[in-house]
């Protein structure tokens, strides 16, 4: 799968496809709402991105971990995220990705406000 291609990879030095093959595992980890392990590729990703000065990839990393602290109700990780993503997005002045980043923040408020909704029955 793709660990063995991160491996190969890595092994190369060529961190740009180690990136790109982590965004994938990422992904296929969030498809199966295996979030821990979404949640550890997609910040891998994001130290590589970081660490070759990708600013996009950083930005879209973060949109990204928003959306999985979301799923999993990490309400406070999801709108550190998020602003992350939308204030790197800003300096990059791609406003199509601004806007996604703020979509994804209000996603955050709405689905916090179904939370606390459903907490006291919960509780019953």
């Amino acid at each position: 799968m793709y660990t063995e291609a991160i491996r190969i990879f890595d092994h190369l030095g060529a961190k740009r496809e180690v990136a790109d093959a982590g965004w994938v595992l990422g992904e296929v980890y969030r498809s199966q709402s295996k979030f821990p392990e979404a949640t550890a590729s997609y910040t891998k990703t994001m130290k590589i991105f970081s660490h070759l000065g990708a600013k996009k990839g950083v930005a879209d990393a973060n949109r990204i971990l928003g959306e999985v602290y979301c799923a999993q109700n990490k309400f406070i990780e999801a709108t550190a995220s998020y602003t992350e993503a939308k204030e790197i997005f800003a300096c990059l002045g791609d406003e199509k990705e601004v806007a996604n980043a703020v979509r994804g923040l209000e996603a955050v408020d709405c689905a916090r406000a179904e939370y606390a909704k459903s907490k006291p029955l919960q509780n019953k």
